[in-house]
């Protein structure tokens, strides 16, 4: 990725503890983007092209296995806007699931508990499943932010970005989703 402090999601921990739950290995198509809107992940925008990249990558990556499920970890960009954001978000996994002529659950992550002004966003993303079919969310609670250099050796709290031990553990939560779905 272009920003040196985003080495790692959370799809490390997910794989581990799929691979080491159901004996099988992993695929994971990651397109992740930081700092993306909900707007910017709209098939056609006229821009990003980061939905179009996502469903070429996940097509590809189908002609390996099966896809089984969507881990979404996004809304940095549209925290300020959660009344918004259900409403594009359904659209979007609606819009996805018919492109990728899949029906497999979609998780959905909350943001980090840290930064106050997400309050109202993580409360909405606890509401996915009354909105989307086969969806669920994971929690965040106790996940830290990283170190930046500009914290001194503590956990930058203005910064939106898990610890590496936080992502491992948002992974491994969206794996327990995943397998209890």
């Amino acid at each position: 990725k272009e920003l040196s402090k985003q080495q790692i999601g959370p799809g490390l921990g997910f794989a581990k503890k799929i691979s080491k739950k159901t004996n099988r290995k992993i695929l994971l198509v990651v397109n992740a983007r930081g700092g993306t809107t909900m707007d910017q992940w709209a098939k056609g925008d006229g821009g990003s092209g980061y939905y179009e990249e996502a469903v070429r990558r996940t097509k590809e990556a189908m002609e390996y296995g099966t896809l089984k499920a969507i881990i979404w970890h996004q809304g940095c960009g549209d925290a300020r806007d959660a009344y918004t954001y259900m409403e594009k978000l359904v659209a979007f996994t609606q819009q996805l699931r018919a492109d990728l002529r899949s029906d497999v659950p979609f998780i959905a992550g909350e943001l980090g508990h840290w930064r106050p002004h997400v309050a109202e966003f993580n409360k909405m993303i606890r509401t996915i499943s009354e909105y989307i079919p086969k969806s669920d969310w994971v929690s965040s609670e106790g996940c830290l932010p990283i170190i930046t250099e500009k914290s001194n050796g503590k956990p930058d709290l203005k910064d939106p970005h898990f610890d590496r031990a936080s992502q491992v553990l948002i992974g491994e939560r969206y794996a327990d989703k995943v397998l209890m779905m």
